[in-house]
């Protein structure tokens, strides 16, 4: 495993760091089927980051390798009842509870496969004190079946703008 450094953010050091974390944001997504939907232009990112950090319970997790950004996760806190726009409810005793919805997880495309991604995802979520965590994901990707792999478990679907994704529950 490459020698990484973990450190968590506020909203506003996010707000910052957001010319950088943009071009992590897109060279994560190199060789992505997905990339060229507006989703996940440079603008939406942005647009979306500038008000996501904004949000109650936001923290971002950036890790350094050899000093330069390899990647990135950050997500806000969804308040009892709160859940993901267009998605199908999850069930009553989640929709109650307290979520973390984790927005991205980027790793650069030249750090990826080193071992980042799982300890970047966990030194974000091991501060958390919600009840679950909950993120959207393509179907069928490489990024689904790794969070499978890592005890993730699809609860909903998701339409609205974009690709149709999965929301994904954890425990925390």
């Amino acid at each position: 495993m490459t020698d990484a450094t973990y450190t968590h953010h506020t909203g506003e050091q996010t707000l910052e760091m957001l010319p950088e974390l943009t071009e992590v944001y897109l060279a994560a997504r190199k060789d992505d089927p997905h990339r060229d939907d507006p989703l996940f232009s440079r603008e939406q990112f942005t647009a979306r980051t500038q008000a996501q950090a904004h949000s109650p319970g936001f923290n971002l997790v950036t890790v350094h390798v050899a000093g330069a950004l390899a990647g990135f996760s950050f997500g806000f806190r969804f308040p009892a009842g709160g859940w993901w726009a267009d998605a199908t409810p999850p069930p009553e005793p989640i929709l109650t509870a307290t979520k973390f919805a984790v927005i991205e997880l980027d790793i650069h495309h030249a750090h990826q496969g080193q071992g980042l991604a799982h300890p970047l995802l966990d030194a974000l979520l091991t501060t958390r004190s919600e009840d679950y965590a909950t993120l959207a994901t393509i179907p069928g990707s490489p990024a689904q079946a790794m969070y499978e792999r890592w005890g993730w478990y699809k609860i909903g679907t998701i339409g609205g703008e974009g690709p149709v994704m999965d929301a994904m529950l954890t425990d925390l």
